[in-house]
């Protein structure tokens, strides 16, 4: 009977975890000044669901090369997220991405080699560095 307790509970996660995003046992993350930074996404996941918060603390940081070369192909970004670190999507495949207005940052090569071929990017942004988006992509200020 444990046995069958203890696979249901996993199922369940499994389920509950598809459905409503990543586990946070598949981010690398810090907390400084009530802020979380997530340094690296060790999930298997393609289409990855950023978290809004962990554990009630918002995600604020997405750090350098945190998302780098998992062969992601769909990223959600929270509107809590302000700044993306250099390279942190970089070499996936991404062929869209939708930039919260939240974002003011977006770091160096922050979503290159990617298969990107349209981006938005909103007003909000006030710091976008060099390279941060392949030269192919078609860049639209909102």
């Amino acid at each position: 009977m444990v046995k069958k307790y203890i696979l249901f509970l996993f199922l369940a996660s499994l389920i509950i975890s598809s459905a409503f995003g990543q586990n946070t046992s598949d981010f690398v993350y810090n907390i400084n000044e009530n802020q979380i930074t997530i340094h690296e996404y060790t999930g298997s996941d393609k289409n990855v669901i950023i978290p809004d918060n962990i554990n009630g603390i918002p995600v604020v940081y997405i750090g350098l090369y945190a998302f780098c070369q998992r062969q992601i192909t769909n990223v959600t970004i929270p509107s809590s997220v302000t700044h993306i670190g250099n390279g942190a999507f970089s070499s996936n495949y991404l062929t869209s991405i939708t930039i919260p207005n939240s974002i003011i940052h977006i770091g160096y090569g922050a979503f290159s080699e990617n298969w990107l071929t349209n981006v938005i990017i909103p007003n909000s942004v006030i710091e976008l560095e060099r390279s941060a988006f392949d030269a192919s992509v078609i860049i639209t200020r909102q």
